[in-house]
């Protein structure tokens, strides 16, 4: 949906898929890409990008951006920082301003680039990334039960059924570590974890 989204804004001409996206994501700006980690300090090595990042590399998850609580090196620097790695307790700026892990087109790595994006869509448009997509997608396709976050949604949260999973701890895929595991019932974890 947020691809939909930000591709509706480059076709109304509010940024296109090439620009460099510091002139709406001023918090990139001064990126820098993270090379590695000094031997004897552990401290990490960074230089200034070459090259800026497109809306382009946003969508495709080669702008050199990925998610901390996934990617290792970026956990190691976040601890040389001393900062946590956070998916969902934090601002969107914490989250996922972090170093590139290689210059922006040259290389593929699973990314918050699609957040980025949203942000775009958020700032050149004066709405919030949900009134956006109701707006300009869901309205006009007829879509009803569908949105960005549940607290705004009780009627959807109410619709929510319960859920069950195997214990014994998840992959770094969310899927069970043991398969065979028996299947457990949990008291709707899920909606609680997010509100």
């Amino acid at each position: 949906m947020t691809l939909v989204a930000s591709i509706q804004c480059v076709e109304r001409g509010h940024f296109s898929l090439d620009e460099d996206v510091t002139r709406l994501l001023p918090e990139l700006r001064d990126i820098l890409v993270l090379t590695g980690f000094h031997k004897k300090t552990g401290e990490p090595i960074l230089r200034k990008s070459t090259k800026p990042i497109a809306l382009r590399h946003l969508l495709l998850h080669t702008s050199g951006l990925s998610y901390d609580v996934y990617n290792n090196r970026l956990k190691r620097w976040r601890r040389s920082q001393n900062e946590e790695v956070h998916m969902t307790n934090s601002s969107l700026q914490y989250r996922y301003t972090t170093p590139l892990l290689f210059e922006p087109g040259e290389g593929w790595e699973y990314s918050c680039g699609h957040d980025w994006a949203g942000q775009m869509a958020e700032r050149v448009s004066g709405m919030s990334l949900s009134d956006y997509m109701e707006k300009y997608i869901w309205k006009p396709l007829g879509i009803k039960n569908i949105g960005i976050r549940l607290d705004d949604r009780p009627d959807m949260v109410a619709r929510i059924p319960d859920m069950s999973e195997r214990p014994g701890g998840r992959t770094r895929f969310d899927t069970a570590l043991d398969p065979t595991a028996p299947v457990e019932y949990y008291d709707n974890q899920v909606v609680s974890g997010l509100q």
